[in-house]
């Protein structure tokens, strides 16, 4: 017989304040003897569910609690000198009864009484007494604080008031014994002085929050996380004493000698409380159907209505497969459930929501797709019913809805208007302390150095499901931390007693619940995270257990760039696409999936995806779908023989002939559930149903079940005439590919969206590019990497401008486009103060509209260059990205709104003038500065101007719209209310320019990226032997590499004998690589290695643990010269220099903004040479000129670009060449394309203007 058990017990979901997690719970209070438990966490009910659960499995009942909070006042009272301590009450469901008045006021207690903690109070615990125990709890209850105050006649009025409100059976005073509150035997004696007198029985308890006494140092360091202090603070929140655990009864007994009666009222008090949660079938909301019919004859009537709309007049065996889909929803009684679903659908698609072609197994219903619900055809991509809806294991449909993010609001209101507020919420998710987060929090919370601690945690692989124990094993570079660093190896252990742990509970992304009564009969409601309206205190698996219908709103950013994309082409090309109407076998699509220029395309992004895409060349949308399908661990195997078997480089083999009807689109390799499914049905006579039951049994590897499969197959299959060896090799197929297989319904349907995405890159990419931008503009370093695979595109983008930039990124076309494209050299900008005028970036087409679509001017050479087998390039629009306002940096919707109703169509023609018409009451001062500091003003004065005078803006704007709202209008003339602008009384003073350095840095900071002079414009794009960033991966691993960046971030170490040696961080356009700089030559290069330089790295590339890495070899500094060339250079990495002759190119930087008063960049605008050659054209006539070096590299290729164009000033047909001396040797310059006129004084004229930067001019023949 059991002597004690539990009743107040906090689990992880007294969040931060409890360590117990349920299932290790329940099995240590079996395992003391215990029979019975509770969980009563602090304010919510979150473990419920999941608590019965794991009750149940360690067979111990389950006693479902809370520690409230109780107001001192009334919950609706908010001073914080009078209400922030509340007093605890322990509350226990006795019956079904109270376990509802439990539900409403813990949702009570968070939607009406929250006030730094849920609270509920006098009136709420009276209206909802019924079927409770209640014990005064720990000494934050109300007792025990009064009498601790010495208070005694009100605790004792107080006590009666419990005593009569619950009963006299139901109302306990709590006894606790804890060695670091010494106050409690004193204590104790007195509430049990109470009880004797007034009647009211006693209960010791354990106020546990662990499990082992052992976890007490991990609870003290998860109260230093929950406070934000560490360990060493002296007045940190602690829990006196290492006995907050589940003491055994042996225990409790001993320390409650005193009070037998007290040990003997746990076990009375579980007997009262005797209520378990049930399922009760399924809770779905009424659907209202027109009058005269049935859900079911509704439904059907939709069905077949559909079928004839999708298939015109259907055959019998497709009218057949509609009926039997019908009969089994039917059966499985949920027919409501599918009209429910086919009405947002509905809703979604009338209000022009784009709606996801579907996702999961729904994709394999039929009734799915006639009602729209779904975009794919299920029969001719072989997707099964059953594999969805199983009449052999009856649960609920579980169809999610995809919908663009910045939509999906509005669905979560139409479910709510249509069903009622008190019916519809959004689900609770919980955050874990995954691996790094453990580390950090627990480094935090010791007090241990955060470039330590930021050390260790980035040695912790990247994944979902990665562990510390995993993280050691594969990490060598952690073991050898955890093994060798004392310290480090505290705080690693530290993290692993509270990796996993619930840290904060949050809304699922998702899940919405609809029920068929106000949620509070099932489920305690919440206040959402983030205050967007009320969540379920249970959980997404909880909700499904007792039966309450969950949908899953999920808010896919890709359809948001989908739906984006086909307004801008019908804005800039005049064209109405919808998603539906997008072919999936268009080859441009494919060859844009094989060439691996995949940035923005929907799951094929990743370095991984792209060398499959690059190694199968994918032709038909099958292989998409098997490329979504394999790309995953375990069958990823499997992508290197379906590639061969695709291009016949190895043979596919079948263990019958049977099986090639199944597996001929794979090549024989078994790829999906659904294959298995089939092989089940057609070669060994299984139902579809029990089939997909098979599947599910032979996944889980059960010896028996796999045994009673075998033999049941094999039956099955020799009966039908194949051969017992070849069944029994088809079953050992299926179970190897049975934890593998994928579900092709999810698969076949994002793999739709992988093609619609590709194929709107493929022929609008700069509408797609303008889409993805403004989808991702909150994200800084997504938006740089976005712009520099725009520019790898040839699709200029022009910086922010207060005159033209809207919200978001726009498009415009290049004629009218005003700035410098992001990336690219232009002419200088009008003078301050004139309105700009439209202006063509230097060297970019421009192609003319024509009917449906621009036709472009030929393609630049990064555009040819930009190619792969299969024939797709990027190709000249004519069109350019305007960077969006909201993109940049802690400014925000809200500011840019204001702008641009201000600016309405007229462009402002001053700083006075936008002062004058914008409010800048509305745009705080920081705002108004990060404007300044990226440029978005450049067009009305130089930002070191505006910068000074941002005060007197401000003013000047209060003063100006305060006299407006006063009506003296007059002073400012109309306020720039006509179409001429108000007069000005804004000054800007004389001040220096800002220093590029510095503009840059606040480019960099603000928009990600360097729009006055990009360094890495400096760098010439698609060497052929360059290596960028994006390029080392697996592929390459092993492989002796050049890459060139700019130094981001320098990390020095030493080895264990002391020797120094680095890591450093490269950046280009395409993103960034880790450079590890070994001792031996960090030690040449040491003083090369400077942030925000450019540099030149040759090494191995190298990949280890998922991260790609390049073992550095040699480095230099980038020679703007030399290195800014096409072809092969020939730098000296040591030993002797070698001579090359490598094309002369234009470096991609950009003039300085006007009015900064700096020297232009180099080289300047019109320096335009032709391709590459590697040898000297000899020709009968030609001009060499031969350069002196002055060692200012900015200045030498600015006079090299002035000579280019006084040459070609004067066109003929004579060639000329550059002869620029070097490190390496004398390197040759060669322009095939650009001729000069011979001239007699040509000679003489260079000479005698840039003789000093001339060794020599020679005509040769």
């Amino acid at each position: 017989m059991p002597s004690f058990v539990h009743l107040h017990v906090h689990s992880e979901y007294s969040l931060l304040d409890g360590l117990a997690r349920l299932g290790p719970l329940a099995a240590r209070a079996k395992a003391l003897g215990m029979d019975a438990l509770a969980v009563t966490d602090h304010g919510v009910m979150y473990a419920a569910v999941e608590f019965t659960k794991a009750a149940r499995h360690n067979d111990i009942r389950p006693i479902i609690g809370c520690e409230v909070y109780v107001a001192p006042r009334s919950r609706t009272q908010r001073d914080p000198r009078l209400d922030t301590s509340p007093y605890h009450l322990v509350l226990l469901a006795r019956n079904e009864e109270g376990y509802h008045n439990l539900i409403e006021l813990c949702t009570a207690a968070q939607l009406e009484g929250f006030y730094y903690r849920p609270r509920v109070d006098a009136e709420l615990l009276e209206a909802h007494a019924g079927g409770l125990v209640a014990l005064s709890a720990c000494l934050s209850g109300e007792v025990p604080r009064l009498l601790s105050q010495k208070k005694r006649a009100e605790a004792e009025a107080r006590a009666r008031w419990h005593q009569e409100l619950y009963g006299r059976e139901h109302y306990f005073l709590e006894l606790q014994v804890h060695e670091g509150l010494p106050e409690l035997p004193a204590l104790n004696a007195e509430l049990a002085d109470m009880a004797r007198r007034l009647g009211i029985p006693l209960v010791a308890t354990n106020d546990t929050h662990y499990i082992d006494r052992e976890d007490a140092a991990a609870q003290e360091l998860l109260l230093c996380i929950q406070t934000n202090t560490t360990l060493s603070d002296p007045k940190r929140m602690r829990m006196a004493g290492n006995d907050y655990h589940l003491r055994s009864p042996e225990e409790m007994v001993a320390l409650f000698a005193e009070y037998p009666g007290a040990i003997e009222n746990t076990l009375r008090i579980a007997e009262l409380c005797r209520f378990k949660i049930e399922t009760h079938g399924y809770h779905l909301p009424i659907f209202e159907v027109p009058e005269g019919e049935t859900a079911e004859s509704y439904l059907r009537r939709l069905c077949n209505e559909g079928l004839h709309r999708r298939y015109g007049e259907p055959t019998p065996a497709l009218q057949a497969r509609l009926d039997h889909e019908l009969a089994v929803i039917h059966q499985m009684g949920f027919d409501t459930y599918f009209l429910i679903v086919w009405d947002l659908v509905h809703f979604a698609k009338s209000h022009g929501i784009l709606v996801g072609p579907g996702r999961g197994s729904a994709a394999g219903s039929l009734v799915s797709y006639c009602l729209a619900i779904t975009e794919l055809e299920p029969l001719a991509h072989g997707l099964i019913f059953e594999r969805f809806l199983n009449p052999g294991r009856v649960t609920m449909p579980d169809i999610d809805l995809d919908f663009p993010d910045d939509r999906r609001e509005e669905l979560i209101t139409y479910a709510t208007q249509k069903y009622g507020q008190e019916k519809v919420a959004q689900i609770v998710t919980f955050g874990t302390m995954a691996a790094r987060a453990a580390i950090r929090d627990a480094g935090r919370a010791l007090g241990m150095p955060l470039g330590d601690v930021d050390r260790v945690a980035k040695l912790v692989p990247g994944g979902v499901k990665v562990t510390i124990a995993s993280a050691l094993e594969e990490s060598a570079e952690l073991r050898q931390v955890y093994e060798s660093e004392d310290y480090l190896r505290e705080l690693i252990d530290k993290a692993r007693a509270l990796e996993g742990l619930a840290r904060h509970a949050s809304t699922h992304a998702a899940g919405v619940v609809i029920a068929d009564q106000p949620l509070t009969a099932y489920v305690p409601l919440a206040l959402a995270p983030r205050g967007e309206g009320q969540v379920t205190q249970y959980s997404m698996e909880a909700l499904e257990s007792i039966g309450l219908l969950k949908i899953d709103f999920l808010g896919l950013s890709t359809l948001t760039v989908i739906d984006r994309c086909l307004k801008h082409i019908k804005a800039t090309q005049g064209i109405q696409i919808t998603p539906a109407e997008i072919p999936l076998d268009d080859p441009a699509t494919f060859a844009l999936l094989s060439s691996a220029e995949v940035t923005g395309v929907f799951q094929v992004e990743s370095s991984g995806m792209r060398k499959t895409l690059r190694e199968m060349q994918p032709t038909v949308f099958e292989d998409i779908v098997v490329l979504n399908s394999l790309y995953r661990p375990g069958p990823m195997q499997y992508i290197a023989n379906y590639i061969a078997r695709k291009y016949g480089r190895e043979e596919v083999t079948y263990h019958h002939p049977a099986m090639e009807p199944i597996l001929k689109d794979t090549y024989g390799i078994i790829v999906y559930q659904e294959q298995i499914i089939r092989m089940v049905t057609d070669l060994a006579g299984y139902s579809a149903a029990e089939a997909d039951l098979m599947r599910r049994a032979v996944g889980k590897k059960k010896a028996k079940d796999l045994a009673e499969q075998r033999a049941k197959f094999v039956a099955g299959a020799v009966e039908r005439g194949i051969p017992q060896d070849a069944a029994n090799a088809i079953m050992s197929d299926i179970e190897f590919f049975a934890n593998y297989g994928f579900n092709k319904a999810h698969s076949a349907a994002y793999s739709v969206i992988t093609c619609q995405t590709a194929y709107l890159k493929a022929h609008y990419p700069v509408e797609y590019m303008a889409a993805l931008l403004s989808v991702e503009r909150g994200n800084v370093e997504k938006v740089a990497a976005l712009i520099a695979d725009c520019r790898r595109l040839g699709i200029p983008v022009l910086p922010p401008d207060v005159n033209h930039s809207g919200l978001d990124f726009t498009i415009e076309p290049v004629g009218q486009a005003v700035g410098r494209p992001v990336g690219r050299a232009l002419q200088p900008a009008e003078p301050v103060g004139q309105a700009s005028s439209p202006a063509k970036p230097v060297g970019q087409p421009v192609g003319q509209a024509v009917g449906r679509a621009f036709q472009p001017a030929e393609p630049t050479p990064e555009q040819a260059s930009v190619v792969d087998a299969a024939g797709w390039k990027a190709r000249p629009t004519g069109m350019a990205i305007r960077f969006g306002m909201a993109a940049i940096k802690n400014v925000g919707e809200g500011p840019v709104e204001i702008i641009l109703q201000a600016r309405g169509d007229r462009p402002f023609a001053g700083a006075g003038d936008f002062c004058q018409r914008v409010d800048l009451r509305q745009v705080n001062k920081r705002v108004l500065e990060c404007l300044v500091k990226c440029g978005v003003f450049d067009c009305l004065a130089p930002r070191g101007q505006l910068l000074a005078a941002l005060d007197h803006m401000v003013a000047t704007s209060q003063e100006a719209h305060a006299a407006r709202e006063a009506g003296q209008l007059s002073l400012f003339g109309g306020l720039g209310g006509g179409q001429q602008p108000a007069m000005s009384f804004l000054t800007l003073p004389e001040v220096p320019p800002v220093p590029r350095k510095d503009q840059l840095a606040w480019e960099k900071e603000l928009l990600g990226l360097y729009v006055s002079q990009n360094p890495l414009n400096l760098l010439p794009l698609n060497l052929e032997h360059v290596t960028r960033t994006d390029q080392v991966d697996e592929t390459i691993k092993g492989r002796r590499i050049q890459i060139m960046g700019l130094v981001a971030s320098v990390r020095t170490i030493y080895t264990k004998k002391g020797d120094p040696m680095a890591f450093v961080q490269v950046e280009d356009l395409a993103g960034a690589v880790e450079v590890v700089v070994f001792p031996r030559t960090y030690e040449e290069t040491r003083d090369l290695w400077a942030e925000d330089r450019l540099v030149v790295v040759k090494g191995k590339a190298d990949v280890r643990e998922g991260r790609a890495s390049v073992i550095c070899d040699a480095a230099r500094e980038y020679d703007p010269v030399i290195d800014g060339q096409a072809g092969e250079p020939a730098p000296q990495w040591g030993g002797q220099a070698r001579t090359a002759a490598p094309q002369a190119r234009q470096a991609r930087t950009l003039a300085p903004r006007s009015g900064d008063g700096e020297e232009p960049p180099i080289p300047p605008p019109g320096f335009e040479p032709g391709p590459a050659r590697r040898n000297v054209r000899r020709l009968p006539s030609c001009l060499s000129v031969t350069f002196q070096r002055s060692g200012d590299d900015e200045r030498d290729a600015r006079r090299l670009g002035e000579v280019y164009r006084l040459l070609t000033a004067t066109p003929g047909d004579v060639p000329f060449c550059f002869y620029v001396p070097s490190v390496r040797g004398r390197v040759q310059l060669e322009f095939p394309n650009a001729m000069t006129c011979y001239s007699e004084t040509l000679r003489d004229e260079l000479l005698a203007r840039f003789g000093g930067d001339l060794l020599a001019v020679e005509w040769a023949s």
